[in-house]
C-alpha cells in the first residue's frame, strides 16, 4: 500500500545508479527531434533539386500542428497528474509488489512511466511540426513563405522543456513529498 512507503525508504531508492537510466531517457527524447531539427537545417542550407510541393499541404499540417500543440501543452500536464492519482499508485503497488524492500524501487518506476506519459503528447506534436518544416523546405516554399519557420516552435520548447526536467535525486524526492505522502 503507498502510505507504508515512507519518504526515507523512497529516498534510499534514489541512487545514482537507479536514476542514471532515467537521465539518459530524457536525454534520448530530447536527441531524437534535435537531430530531425539539425537535418532539416542541413537541407535547408544544401538543397538538393526536387518536385513543388502543394502549398495548401503545408498549410493543412501547420494547422494539424498548431491544434495538436495547443492540445498537448495541457494534455501533457493532466496525463501526469493521472499517473499519481492514490488509487492507481496503490493498486499498482498492491498488484505488482508484494511490501518488501522493492516497493520503493517499483515507485521510482511509476514516476519513470509518468516520465514518459507526460512527453508523449509533446513528441508526437513536435515531429508533425519538424515534418511540416521539412517537406516546406524540400517543396521550396519557406523560401517565398518564411512563416513556416513556426512549425519549428513545438520542437524549441520541447528541447529545452525536456532537459530542464531531468530527474534528479532532489527532483524525484520532492515530487514523490509532493505527489505520493500529499495525496495530490
Amino acid at each position: 500500500m503507498i502510505e507504508t512507503i515512507t519518504r526515507q525508504e523512497f529516498e534510499a531508492v534514489l541512487t545514482p545508479e537507479n536514476i542514471r537510466p532515467l537521465q539518459l531517457l530524457y536525454l534520448a527524447l530530447a536527441a531524437g527531434p534535435t537531430i530531425f531539427a539539425l537535418v532539416i537545417l542541413y537541407i535547408y542550407f544544401y538543397p538538393t533539386p526536387g518536385g513543388e510541393t502543394n502549398l495548401m499541404f503545408i498549410d493543412v499540417v501547420s494547422i494539424i500542428h498548431l491544434i495538436e500543440g495547443l492540445i498537448a501543452f495541457p494534455l501533457t500536464a493532466w496525463l501526469y497528474q493521472q499517473c499519481f492519482r492514490d488509487n492507481k499508485i496503490g493498486a499498482l503497488l498492491r498488484s505488482s509488489v508484494p511490501r518488501t524492500d522493492a516497493a520503493p524501487l517499483y515507485l521510482l518506476k511509476v514516476f519513470r512511466f509518468a516520465g514518459l506519459v507526460r512527453f508523449i503528447p509533446l513528441i508526437s506534436a513536435t515531429f508533425l511540426g519538424l515534418t511540416a518544416t521539412l517537406v516546406a523546405i524540400q517543396g521550396g516554399i519557406i523560401q517565398q513563405h518564411p512563416i513556416y519557420w513556426l512549425n519549428l516552435l513545438s520542437t524549441i520548447i520541447f528541447i529545452p522543456y525536456v532537459l530542464l526536467n531531468i530527474p534528479t535525486a532532489e527532483s524525484l524526492g520532492r515530487e514523490f513529498r509532493e505527489k505520493v505522502l500529499y495525496d495530490v
